[in-house]
């Protein structure tokens, strides 16, 4: 039979030769070795447990080490200066030396005999720096500063510079924070040997103190050395362990308040003596010689097994390894996914009002074109909207309110639409809509008043409310267009319509629109070259007193006679003047070929020459006085000659800026009028707040002012309200010798 194939017989055989060497020994010494044993194990394990009393004594004295230092003044008056921030160079570095001398002369002082207590002992602080230390330095890794106990010291055994350690540590607490940690590290080999007395006892010829968990041997004495240490099996208390020559004990006894037990061997020969019969000599031999055999062959097995075992760890390791590799590429993988996640959120949707974004929605709105043209029915709604006066909040109460107003507006848009709709923000105060699913082209309609009716409650913004309108521009697929870039374009061209109408409403698109789109095309490219190509020409409308016929002054009256478009009148151009910019361009052309003519009217008298200025100059108006004063200055014209007219649009926005230019203008010597007064927000109050000279009644006015109509009676409450002012009244539309007499009744100084 191989053995080898059966590991159990082989233990078998082993077991039945001890048992016979066991049955011989117990046979010749049975009676008198048996009580001998009895009385050996039981005195054995008295003397252990005293031992094992001492040890807890000792570690009770190290626990009672430490509340002394973590209680001393010194530790509480340095964390103390810490925590209120005191420097190294200001008071600390006192602290922390009486902290380092205290610890030192702590360690000096704990001994046992000659022998230290502690190999080492340090302080360290929250971030595991080194404070203080005994009269050892640092040692290498291994301290488990991070591991301390809370209240009190944490008691463990770990591996420190190589050696197998028992430390303590405890955490270092001020106003119930952690600010550091106190360690120390047992003066193992050479205090165990002091406490057990070196060798264990009389009845001890070794003894090994060792954790609980995990089961490692610390420290040894006596016959039993490191490396038996290891070898050594837990017994149970009280059981006999026949070791190598079979002739010894080991008992075991916990160490109270400590996680160690006290384990004792007892050398049975040492303490009974051999037997010395002959005949017991050679029976003994010969079966010794047979347990020798049988152990070799029992070592011979354990090897197998063990290089086994190894191969297995190995394998276990191996695949500890793999999957910790494993978990640690799920990790990977897993924030990879959410942050592809979370980049195609903010791909596809707005970080201020978690809206879809453009990109989002035209892609939603080329698979509902694709899914209607495929059906063969229904409509596609694209909606383009926008807030009315948006800016004018943004201006008056900062960036931070008009987020606030934006995110409100997205919210009432998305609470509006049904589920398979989709509102995005495209941008600024721009909103799109796309309805994929319109069954009728009337329903858009209702969709839009629906929308128009939401945005007449108004927003609170920063305690303050807004009413804030809504303009849309609506197409819809596949009369508007057949693609996505032909129903945006259009639905843009309605935008632009609605906000032309006089905003807070809403538009189709038509084809008119198209055709108006390209007509502005064309034309503002030939604007653009107008100024270049010296087709702009100044006509001039004379301004007489009513009284005396005198002409006193002239409005500059600007026209475009272009080859291909013939005569432009400005209502026209200047509006697409002003929405593209080129208004800045125009009007410093303006400027300055009016102040050159004014200038050669030197043969008429004090002429003053009128210029309109629009709204769009005053965006920038450091460069509208640059622009004034140069036009002034490159035509020598004075600055009393010149007259600017302003509209009341350019007054509702109430911008310090504006202000501050009027003021600076009206400082020079220019004359500023109010335009088109009468048909606006006319109001008393920017009057007297704005450094006006002259006010011009709108020409709407004059129409039945010479039959005593209701015009007239408007014309007269004017005049009186700009004489209390103190400004001067020029009426515009005058056509007739009977408006003249009625001017001059009223007392009206121009026309």
């Amino acid at each position: 039979m191989d053995l080898r194939r059966f590991p159990n017989q082989a233990i078998l055989i082993a077991g039945i030769l001890l048992l016979t060497l066991l049955v011989v020994l117990i046979g010749a010494s049975y009676f008198e070795q048996g009580h001998l044993r009895e009385s050996v194990a039981s005195q054995a394990r008295l003397t252990l447990e005293n031992k094992a009393l001492d040890v807890e004594h000792f570690f009770a004295d190290r626990r009672d080490d430490f509340q002394t230092l973590l209680g001393d003044p010194t530790i509480n008056s340095y964390f103390a200066n810490r925590a209120l921030g005191m420097s190294l160079a200001y008071g600390l570095r006192a602290s922390l030396m009486t902290l380092r001398r205290r610890l030192r002369q702590f360690d000096e002082r704990k001994q046992i005999g000659d022998t230290p207590i502690y190999r080492y002992i340090g302080f360290f602080d929250a971030s595991g720096e080194i404070l203080a230390e005994g009269r050892a330095r640092q040692l290498g890794p291994g301290l488990p500063v991070d591991h301390c106990g809370k209240d009190e010291p944490r008691v463990l055994v770990t591996r420190v510079d190589g050696l197998t350690s028992v430390v303590y540590c405890q955490q270092v607490r001020y106003k119930h924070e952690r600010v550091g940690s106190l360690v120390a590290i047992l003066n193992g080999p050479d205090i165990f040997a002091e406490i057990m007395g070196n060798d264990g006892g009389e009845m001890l010829s070794g003894a090994m103190l060792r954790a609980v968990s995990p089961p490692l041997s610390v420290f040894s004495i006596g016959s039993v050395d490191a490396a038996s240490a290891e070898r050594l099996s837990l017994p149970e208390a009280g059981e006999q362990v026949v070791v190598g020559d079979g002739d010894s004990l080991r008992l075991r006894a916990p160490v109270p308040g400590a996680p160690f037990m006290l384990i004792g061997v007892v050398s049975l020969s040492d303490v009974l003596g051999y037997l010395s019969s002959p005949v017991f000599v050679h029976v003994l031999t010969g079966l010794a010689l047979l347990v020798m055999l049988g152990t070799a062959y029992l070592l011979y097995l354990n090897n197998h097994n063990l290089a086994l075992r190894a191969r297995f760890l190995a394998a276990r390791e191996q695949e500890a390894t793999l999957s910790q590799q494993n978990i640690l590429l799920q990790r990977e993988v897993s924030k990879r996914i959410s942050a592809e996640r979370r980049l195609s959120h903010q791909a596809n949707y707005d970080s201020l009002t978690r809206l879809p974004n453009r990109h989002l929605v035209l892609d939603r709105l080329s698979q509902a074109l694709k899914r209607v043209a495929r059906e063969g029915e229904g409509y596609v709604l694209v909606a383009f909207m926008d807030l009315d006066h948006f800016k004018q909040v943004n201006d008056t109460l900062g960036h931070v309110a008009g987020d606030q107003l934006l995110v409100q507006a997205a919210r009432r848009l998305s609470s509006s639409f049904r589920g398979g709709d989709t509102v995005a923000r495209l941008g600024g105060d721009e909103f799109l809509a796309l309805c994929p699913d319109i069954r009728e082209p009337r329903h858009a309609e209702d969709i839009a008043e629906k929308l128009l009716e939401l945005f007449e409650e108004p927003f609170v913004i920063q305690d303050h409310e807004f009413y804030i309108g809504l303009s849309l521009g609506l197409a819809l697929y596949p009369q508007d267009g057949e693609s996505s870039e032909q129903l945006l374009k259009n639905a843009d061209l309605a935008l632009y319509q609605a906000k032309d109408a006089g905003r807070g409403q809403f538009r189709f698109f038509t084809e008119a629109m198209n055709r108006d789109a390209h007509r502005r095309v064309h034309m503002e490219a030939h604007l653009r070259h107008a100024v270049a190509n010296n087709e702009l020409h100044l006509l001039y409308q004379p301004i007489q007193c009513v009284k005396s016929g005198r002409i006193v002054a002239a409005e500059a009256l600007l026209r475009w006679r272009n080859d291909e478009l013939g005569d432009v009148m400005p209502d026209r151009f200047i509006p697409l003047a002003e929405d593209t910019g080129i208004i800045e361009e125009i009007g410093a052309w303006v400027l300055q070929r009016a102040c050159r003519d004014a200038a050669g009217w030197q043969h008429l008298g004090e002429v003053r020459v009128a210029v309109n200025l629009s709204t769009r100059q005053f965006n920038l108006p450091q460069r509208l006085l640059g622009t004034v004063e140069q036009a002034l200055s490159v035509a020598e014209l004075p600055a009393e000659r010149l007259e600017l007219e302003l509209t009341e649009s350019l007054l509702l926005q109430e911008q310090p800026e504006v202000l501050e230019a009027l003021n600076a203008l009206h400082g020079r010597g220019i004359r500023l009028s109010i335009d088109d007064f009468g048909t606006g927000y006319s109001s008393m109050s920017y009057l007297r707040r704005y450094p006006f000279d002259v006010l011009k009644i709108d020409r709407s006015f004059m129409q039945d002012i010479a039959s005593q109509g209701a015009n007239a009676s408007l014309v007269e409450a004017i005049i009186a309200m700009a004489r209390a002012l103190r400004l001067e009244v020029i009426a515009e539309g005058v056509e007739s010798i009977e408006q003249v007499q009625l001017l001059s009744r009223l007392d009206c100084d121009l026309a």
